[in-house]
């Protein structure tokens, strides 16, 4: 017994006391000791971008709050008549700008020259002066079908009747 107990002594002794299980041992806790910093530094890199992130997002919060904020604050200060016209010039602008930029590119992909800026007068003329005429009110009858209020913001509804007995 005692003679497999030295032997396996010699064997385990060797083995630690060689040249190559020296390197080998530094060479691996070297790698351990690079893996580890190296993991370290992603660590802190991935919560400096967790940080800059959430931040990113405050910001961005607080431009749309105040964004929003200012957009109801006028809102709530504009009259809604103003508001149609407005709403309704901007149709008109992005109408005439969509149909001229399609137009456009329809004569470019047909390989026909630009159409030259419009040299016709236009149709009211600016200068002329138009006398304000003040409409004559239109009085319900049985025979007139009352026209509904659209509100455009609004579901259609049903066109009210005007009972016979008020009129």
């Amino acid at each position: 017994m005692s003679n497999q107990i030295s032997t396996q002594a010699n064997k385990f002794w060797q083995l630690v006391s060689a040249p190559n299980t020296r390197s080998t041992y530094q060479q691996a806790i070297a790698i351990t000791g690079q893996i580890l910093r190296e993991a370290v530094l992603l660590i802190w890199l991935t919560l400096c971008f967790v940080l800059v992130f959430f931040d990113w997002i405050g910001t961005v919060a607080v431009i749309w709050g105040r964004q929003l904020r200012t957009w109801i604050t006028t809102l709530g200060e504009t009259n809604s008549d103003q508001m149609a016209a407005d709403t309704g010039k901007a149709l008109l602008t992005v109408g005439k700008t969509g149909i001229a930029s399609t137009i456009a590119l329809a004569r470019n992909q047909l390989g026909l020259p630009e159409k030259p800026v419009s040299s016709t007068p236009p149709l009211i003329d600016s200068s002329a002066t138009v006398e304000a005429s003040v409409p004559t009110p239109v009085v319900p009858t049985a025979t007139n079908t009352p026209t509904p209020f659209m509100n455009p913001y609004s579901t259609p509804r049903s066109t009210p009747t005007i009972p016979e007995e008020d009129v």
